[in-house]
């Protein structure tokens, strides 16, 4: 058997998605494992479709096994985010291949950035460059231009390049057996919001959905009566200006210590968040007072979240357990060898996780709340306790 992992956002599911997941297949994948980002989204934002909605999705697309990736990694920066992902790949014990996309298309160029990444230079040459005033990742840039090249460093322009490069360093910090394999990205670009034949960006979908047009020739049929089914109810997360009072609320209620103990928040960036929310009259202002040549938006917009959320260091380390989402054609035979082989915890329901001791319950609690806060930020508010009351999706039960 060989197993695919792939970690994703499905924000919302879209033809590019189902070509990975055939180049999968057609590369051997006798199964895959998605890990799916939780409510919130790595760019600072709320996702658009619930977890369950978008796994459900997946896993009607080919996806054998959707897991949850925890809201501190899924909102995390892109080496958070990578860490957790791979954390929880690897701990599962059944993944041989991780296949990611990427705009270069060549894994061991990714590799070779990935071991750059771990030089013991980069780090002091980064922090030289973010001292003078420069943002994380132009400090980053210039750091690998001047210790490996030009070449490797025109690798960290793309968003997809860089994801890779984090999941690549953390299977070699981790001295991990699963094999890294990349797709080179065809058709729209990340952000793009031009379609490409019959391929369109999340981004672009997401601003067609906003501006009620119909994203259908993009997405899988399946996904797309999904998608409907979810504008019909209300369900989506388009406009994350919906809790802009409950954002401003939190921070201006934080004390200046809880400010500083949020992940990130550090270099200053505590104390323009705390004096710009008892300032800032609506969230675009409150970014605007922020945001910083050394500050990026999206880095001020996970931070203003996770601020929210409270999430602070101690939520980082091996992800605790495996949440559940999907299951897809061979999942519940995946199910079976992780209980043989993975160490950890495997539930679909979140409030039993919520019962176990230490790291788990608070993640599981953590990510309960994060449900919490999405089912309000949507254009109707959704019941309560989504993570109680939503059905598992199981392939060949649930189908549409």
């Amino acid at each position: 058997m060989s197993i695919y992992g792939i970690v994703a956002e499905y924000n919302p599911f879209h033809n590019g998605h189902l070509h990975h997941i055939e180049c999968a297949r057609s590369s051997g994948a006798d199964g895959i494992v998605c890990v799916l980002s939780s409510s919130f989204v790595q760019r600072g934002e709320l996702a658009l479709l619930s977890k369950y909605t978008r796994a459900a999705m997946a896993a009607s697309c080919g996806v054998d096994l959707v897991i949850e990736l925890p809201v501190a990694y899924s909102l995390g920066s892109a080496e958070r985010f990578g860490r957790g992902a791979i954390s929880l790949l690897d701990q599962l014990g059944v993944v041989d291949i991780l296949s990611f996309g990427s705009e270069c298309g060549d894994a061991d160029c990714i590799r070779s950035a990935a071991q750059a990444s771990l030089d013991p230079r980069i780090m002091p040459a980064i922090q030289e460059g973010t001292e003078q005033g420069q943002s994380w990742p132009v400090a980053r840039r210039k750091a690998f231009a001047t210790l490996f090249g030009e070449d490797l460093a025109g690798l960290l322009d793309h968003p997809n390049n860089v994801l890779g490069i984090e999941y690549c360093k953390e299977l070699i910090r981790r001295s991990s057996a699963i094999e890294p394999h990349t797709l080179l990205r065809i058709g729209a670009k990340h952000d793009s919001d031009k379609p490409s034949g019959r391929y369109a960006s999340a981004s672009a979908l997401r601003g067609m959905i906003a501006a009620h047009q119909c994203p259908s020739p993009y997405m899988p049929e399946v996904a797309h009566q999904m998608l409907v089914r979810e504008l019909e109810a209300g369900a989506i997360c388009d406009n994350t200006d919906r809790i802009e009072r409950l954002i401003l609320l939190a921070l201006r209620k934080a004390t200046p210590g809880q400010l500083a103990n949020i992940v990130d928040c550090t270099g200053g960036l505590a104390e323009r968040i705390g004096l710009a929310a008892r300032q800032a009259r609506s969230l675009k202002d409150l970014y605007a007072r922020i945001k910083t040549k050394r500050f990026t938006l999206s880095r001020v917009r996970r931070a203003v979240l996770c601020c929210l959320l409270d999430i602070d260091d101690s939520y980082y380390g091996e992800v605790p357990y495996a949440h559940i989402l999907a299951i897809g054609p061979a999942g519940k035979q995946l199910l079976h060898d992780i209980s043989r082989r993975s160490t950890l915890t495997v539930s679909e329901s979140l409030y039993s996780l919520m019962e176990l001791s230490g790291q788990a319950g608070r993640t599981a609690a953590l990510e309960v709340q994060a449900s919490e806060v999405f089912s309000v930020a949507t254009r109707l508010p959704q019941p309560s306790a989504i993570d109680r009351t939503a059905k598992l999706f199981v392939y060949g039960r649930d189908e549409l």
